[in-house]
């Protein structure tokens, strides 16, 4: 019998949301560092997150792929690779214009950020 196909997506939120070993390379690391730049990224992550909600509802593309492209950059930084996937489809859509894209998207959007939330919580 054939294997069911696992969506990459499925299999982004299998894996851990922040690759440790991305955020050791940053803060050389030290598990103080690594705490500070955590919480500096979900306090700007949660700003920016709070306006792309605002831009979707307003269909304001440009504040869109401004703050999706803001949360890409920081969530590869820190290394938070499915969040980052999720951002990129983001900004991706709202330059072509595709609100459908971006519509759809929003509840992956919110799903992983508050994976990732829960991660950062803990770590």
């Amino acid at each position: 019998m054939p294997e069911p196909h696992i969506s990459p997506f499925h299999e982004a939120v299998s894996a851990p949301p922040v690759d440790r070993s991305v955020l050791a390379r940053i803060s050389g690391g030290d598990p103080s560092t690594e705490r500070d730049i955590l919480a500096d990224f979900r306090r700007v992550n949660d700003e920016d997150a709070a306006a792309l909600d605002r831009a979707v509802a307003a269909t304001d593309g440009a504040q869109v792929t401004h703050s999706a492209h803001r949360m890409l950059g920081a969530s590869r930084m820190v290394g938070a690779p499915a969040f980052a996937s999720v951002c990129e489809t983001i900004e991706h859509a709202s330059r072509e214009g595709d609100w459908t894209r971006i519509t759809a998207s929003m509840a992956p959007f919110h799903l992983e950020w508050n994976r990732l939330n829960t991660y950062l919580d803990t770590a």
